[in-house]
């Protein structure tokens, strides 16, 4: 009889340790794979996810620029085509939406004088009639009168006593810009940075209302494109006044291609100005102190300057504008008891603006119906 050799105690014991190891080195790399398995599928939904709401995102964000740019296109037109009757009442609704305007002639007005300028318009607001236009639907640039149109957008969005911080925008603007002399970092409100853009005719100020404007639809966006969009607005507003000669590329009126406008779409665009407290406390004073940027800012408006040769007393401010492209130009506005009249005269040179302003203005304030 054979006897069969059995393993010792001994060793037996060390084979099921070496089994136990095995399976448990099997156990470990299975459980591994499986966790290596979930974390791939886990990350890989974690990336589409982020990716649909990437895309939700930006479609989202699409279709509330459509949706801004759709309701300034849908501003409501004028029902009448009988001249407007025009005040300089303070609108209490500072964000009231922009409205066409259309001005009657005045068959009687007659005024004779030669002028400087190569375009040019004299209307009465009070009555809503043109007293006087020369060339007035030929398409110009702007320059720094773009800046009217600027303040009334900004403030159908902000509120004159927002506080905004001066961004990295200012550096939009051209080397040669007439500034406000504003630095990144400040912080004033909209009443403020309007008196900047239009009393120092602050072209830093137009990009910081610009870009903020667009940022308070919007939300964040690059001040590029935040400059861009508020653009769009402002040529939307334009087209629904009925605006025809007008397009603009910039908010500060800086010579760019494919930028214009009349005399007689300017002179519409004064005076929803004049209606508008923040703007016409702004282009009426003709210095003011800044003392959170210690700064003074004094009006380009000469007619406000009370040592200046054009002073004239009657007068309640509005815009300059000086391009190489514009020539020296300038939206004016004069009141007394009765009256309120607004004159435009683009192309012109430096003291022919105002003597030609100043002309336009005591004519107006002095015709008789």
């Amino acid at each position: 009889m054979t006897r069969t050799n059995r393993p010792s105690r001994s060793e037996m014991a060390r084979r099921k340790k070496i089994r136990k190891r095995r399976r448990r080195i099997r156990n470990a790399i299975f459980y591994s794979l499986v966790f290596l398995l979930i974390f791939i599928t886990g990350y890989y939904i974690y990336q589409r996810s982020l990716e649909l709401k990437n895309t939700k995102k930006k479609t989202t964000k699409n279709q509330e620029t459509t949706k801004v740019l759709e309701e300034v296109s849908t501003l409501p037109e004028e029902e009448t085509t009988q001249a407007p009757v025009a005040t300089t009442e303070v609108l209490p609704n500072l964000g009231a939406d922009l409205r066409g305007i259309q001005y009657s002639t005045d068959p009687d007005a007659n005024f004779n004088e030669d002028l400087v300028a190569s375009s040019a318009i004299l209307v009465d607001v009070t009555n809503g009639t043109i007293l006087y236009e020369k060339d007035a639907y030929t398409k110009l640039a702007p320059a720094s009168t773009t800046k009217l149109l600027t303040a009334l957008i900004a403030l159908r969005y902000l509120d004159p006593d927002q506080e905004i911080k001066v961004g990295k925008e200012i550096n939009l603007i051209a080397e040669d810009s007439s500034t406000a002399n504003l630095e990144i970092g400040d912080k004033l409100t909209v009443r403020e940075l309007i008196q900047g853009l239009l009393m120092s005719s602050g072209n830093d100020a137009a990009y910081v209302l610009a870009v903020n404007t667009s940022r308070s639809i919007i939300g964040r966006m690059s001040v590029k494109k935040a400059a861009a969009l508020f653009v769009d607005i402002m040529n939307n507003n334009v087209s629904r006044m009925g605006l025809e000669y007008s397009h603009f590329a910039t908010p500060d009126g800086y010579d760019a291609e494919d930028q214009y406008t009349c005399a007689h779409d300017l002179a519409v665009i004064a005076n929803q100005a004049l209606e508008n407290e923040v703007i016409l406390e702004a282009v009426s004073t003709y210095t003011q102190y800044m003392e959170k940027i210690d700064e003074t800012w004094t009006s380009t408006d000469q007619l406000l300057n009370p040592y200046s040769d054009y002073y004239m007393e009657e007068a309640i401010g509005l815009k300059t504008g000086s391009t190489t492209s514009a020539g020296k130009c300038f939206v004016g506005a004069a009141k007394d008891s009765t009256n309120t009249v607004v004159s435009v005269v683009l192309g012109s040179d430096e003291p022919g603006r105002w003597t030609d302003s100043r002309a336009l203005l005591s004519y107006g304030l002095a015709y008789d119906e």
